[in-house]
This record gives C-alpha cells, structure tokens and sequence, in this order.
C-alpha cells in the first residue's frame, strides 16, 4: 500500500509543479520478494519519493488515517469552524466578520503551525491569542466524558474507529480477492525498473523521467471501486 498524506488534488498539484506529497508505504505480504521495491516505485511515480516515503503497517495506517479525518481534519476542525462562525452570527455580529474570525484565519494559523510547529504559532501570535490557547484547548479536551473512555486507553474515537476496521476487514478482504485478477503478474514487470526508482529515491533525487515510464510498465492498481 502507497498511501500519499494528502488529499488527491493536491498530489497532483504538486506533482506537476515537480515536488510530492509525503507518502506512507506498508508491505502486508511479500510472496514475489520485491514489494517494497515495487511499492516504492508507486511512491516515485506519484511524486511521493520526492517528499518522503516512510514504512508503516496496514494497521497503523488505517486507523491513524481515519482518526485523523475523522476526528481532526474533517470531524473536529471543521464542527469548530461552524460552531464559532453560527455562535457569533447568532449573537448578532456580522458574518462576514464571523467569517474572518473563525474560518478564514484558520488558514494562516495552520500554515504557521506547518512551518515550525505549535511553539512557532505561539511566538508569532498575539499574547491573547497565546493565552486563548494554551487555557481553552484544555478546557474543550476535559468535556469528553469519562465513561467514554472505560476500557479504551486510546480514547474514545479510535476506539471506534477500531471496532469498525475490524468490522469492515471482512468484505475489504474480499474485495480485494475479487479485484486479484487485474493485478499484474510479476513477470510483467521489465526488469530493473523498480531497483532503479529505489535507487533513485536512496540517492534523494527525483525520479524524473523514470516515473512516467514506471506508470507504463504494466504497474496498475486493482479497480478502486472494487473498494
């Protein structure tokens, strides 16, 4: 599995501008023994090798993805972003002014996080908004109830999102049994190819023209909608 760290229109944003997107590369089972080379080479050829390529497992991956969708990036941040915006819309203020305050800043905090982590968004924010942060987040953590947490060390949302991994694996697997045709055999693979990206991302530099030769070469994922 080649997993990028981002969404789809962004790795092909920045594949044409000549960088990539980090990718996570996890090797469940290796019957032919180049995998990882093999894998890696899907992680050229998208732009990924560019970035990093960093080796996982299935699991982590899977539910480290979800709970980060689906707990911080496209559960937590974005109910945040309502709940601010329609609190002081409600209260009477002006909501392009609510706008401002509560959706589009959240931009230029999160690009200062990116740049240098959270103690660089501190020293570059105003003191109130330093204080904002280091008393409300807590304040927000410790209204999760307790008893949501009875026999969950990892917390209350991964371990839902455990329950439904383990829940789902059954017809995933299948799918993917069913999907096993398309796949190509290994002799369909010119020799060296993938020795030569693995080289090329040891080296750190780009694969360049190597990708799109990669991505002719008979390297073709089973149908996604089988998925």
């Amino acid at each position: 599995m080649v997993a990028p760290k981002g969404p789809g229109h962004l790795v092909r944003s920045e594949f044409e501008r000549g960088r990539g997107v980090p990718c996570l590369l996890a090797v469940e089972q290796d019957p032919s023994g180049d995998t990882t080379p093999v894998g890696l080479a899907y992680a050229a050829a998208i732009g990924g090798a560019r970035a990093a390529v960093i080796e996982t497992s299935f699991k982590d991956e899977t539910e480290t993805d979800l709970f980060g969708e689906q707990t911080v990036l496209c559960g937590g941040l974005t109910s945040l972003i309502q709940a601010g915006y329609e609190t002081l819309v409600e209260a009477g203020y002006p909501p392009e002014m609510a706008y401002f305050e509560c959706c589009h800043e959240v931009k230029l905090i999160v690009d200062l996080i990116y740049e240098g982590g959270l103690a660089n968004m501190r020293y570059s924010v105003s003191n109130t908004a330093e204080y904002g942060d280091l008393t409300r987040g807590d304040t927000d953590r410790q209204r999760r109830h307790p008893q949501d947490h009875e026999g969950d060390p990892g917390g209350h949302s991964i371990g839902k999102i455990r329950r439904r991994v383990d829940e789902r694996a059954p017809q995933r697997i299948a799918a993917f049994q069913r999907a096993a045709p398309s796949l190509p055999e290994p002799s369909h693979r010119e020799g060296g190819r993938a020795t030569q990206v693995d080289d090329a991302v040891a080296g750190g530099k780009p694969a360049g023209g190597q990708e799109q030769e990669l991505v002719g070469a008979g390297f073709k994922p089973a149908r996604a909608a089988e998925f």
